[in-house]
């Protein structure tokens, strides 16, 4: 027997919306959300992956290297998987990989390197402080902290791991 997430009500939730839930908190802590979502498509399957690829491309639009870097790596998942129809194409990884490497993330010009050879060796180190504006931003307005402290301080309140610990901040040079 399953351990199903109660629902609001208090009763047991299926087994589908079960997965859902775990699909939310997985992709809310995939990226160190404090919010995560999967829904289901008209045919009833579940659509993590989907959603938090096109938040990540959203976010490699606006700038994001780190972004650019896990939305290229979802998309080589998700064309190995075939959850996601509009990313079958394991080539069209290259794309956000090469934003992301412009955007000077060097992972991405690791990991696009790595999709170009057929190695399957890829990384995904975690955000760097240019990239919080972007992320943290969210669907919310023009983030107003542009101080390495105060980036830090909204990534932990907000949920980011290792962004609370003092080697946070010391590590990226701040005193």
């Amino acid at each position: 027997m399953h351990d199903l997430t109660p629902a609001a009500d208090g009763s047991a939730l299926s087994a589908e919306d079960n997965k859902l839930v775990t699909l939310a908190r997985s992709a809310r802590a995939r990226v160190g959300a404090v919010e995560g979502a999967a829904v289901r498509d008209q045919d009833g399957r579940t659509y993590a992956c989907p959603y938090l690829a096109d938040l990540e491309t959203m976010y490699c639009d606006r700038g994001s290297g780190w972004a650019c870097n896990e939305a290229g790596l979802l998309h080589i998942a998700l064309s190995r998987s075939g959850e996601d129809l509009r990313r079958l194409d394991l080539a069209g990884a290259a794309n956000p990989l090469r934003r992301g490497c412009e955007l000077g993330f060097d992972a991405a010009c690791r990991n696009l390197s790595s999709l170009k050879s057929g190695k399957d060796e890829f990384a995904a180190p975690p955000p760097t402080l240019e990239d919080f504006p972007v992320i943290l931003r969210g669907s919310k307005g023009e983030i107003r902290e542009s101080e390495p402290a105060a980036l830090y301080a909204l990534a932990c309140h907000e949920g980011w791991p290792n962004t609370c610990e003092p080697s946070a901040t010391t590590a990226n040079g701040l005193p």
